[in-house]
């Protein structure tokens, strides 16, 4: 089970369980919240089952994902409402190897 630990994080898990896949094929990961959805502290965001080995070895890459996808959605959405009426261009950096993630969460946010 995966608990948000700040409120008004919008989530982006585009990523989904590509790092559980990566490891093992029997895990399942289910998801409570959408794309775009702004949680709050204790909300449960997803449920991962499988081979206790596999979870264990692929979570905390995960959760890295998870919270820096879900980190630049969070501030892209705090300036696209801060910008309003206006729009907002996206010219941001990106990390190499991670362009079309940190894209996606950028829209998604």
């Amino acid at each position: 089970m995966t608990v948000c630990q700040n409120d008004d994080m919008i989530v982006f898990g585009g990523f989904k369980a590509f790092a559980f896949r990566q490891v093992d094929d029997a895990i399942g990961c289910q998801w409570e919240v959408a794309d775009g959805d702004q949680v709050e502290a204790g909300q449960v965001l997803a449920t991962v089952r499988g081979p206790l080995a596999s979870v264990l070895t692929a979570e905390r890459t995960a959760l890295n994902f998870l919270g820096h996808l879900s980190g630049i959605a969070t501030l892209t959405r705090a300036f696209v409402d801060a910008a309003a009426p206006l729009r907002v261009w996206d010219t941001r950096k990106t990390t190499p190897g991670l362009r079309a993630l940190e894209k996606a969460a950028e829209h998604g946010g």
